[in-house]
């Protein structure tokens, strides 16, 4: 798989992902000094809530694949062949996950 291939496959789901985080700050930003100096804490609610927000997403990105993975000849391709075959996100995926945005 090219780099350029790496960098813009998954770019909906980076896009998504990146505007769901902003959606949290009124679109104003994202501190990310946070952490990094004594006066907050990395794990502070704020941290929590992207910490959250990454971790339920990339649960999607793992069940996309699985959902499109079984149709894919395992045996036949390679791993970078198999994942240049999963579809990037045009929205979110509708999970059957009992977890799913709870």
């Amino acid at each position: 798989m090219s780099q350029s291939e790496r960098d813009t496959h998954f770019a909906g789901f980076a896009r998504r992902l990146w505007e769901e985080m902003l959606s949290q700050t009124a679109w104003q930003g994202i501190d990310v000094t946070a952490g990094h100096i004594p006066l907050h804490h990395p794990e502070d609610e704020e941290h929590q809530i992207y910490i959250q927000i990454i971790a339920r997403r990339a649960y999607d990105l793992v069940y996309h694949d699985h959902e499109h993975i079984s149709h894919i000849d395992m045996d036949r391709l390679t791993t970078e062949e198999q994942i240049t075959k999963i579809p990037d996100f045009a929205e979110w995926p509708i999970t059957k996950s009992k977890w799913l945005d709870e």
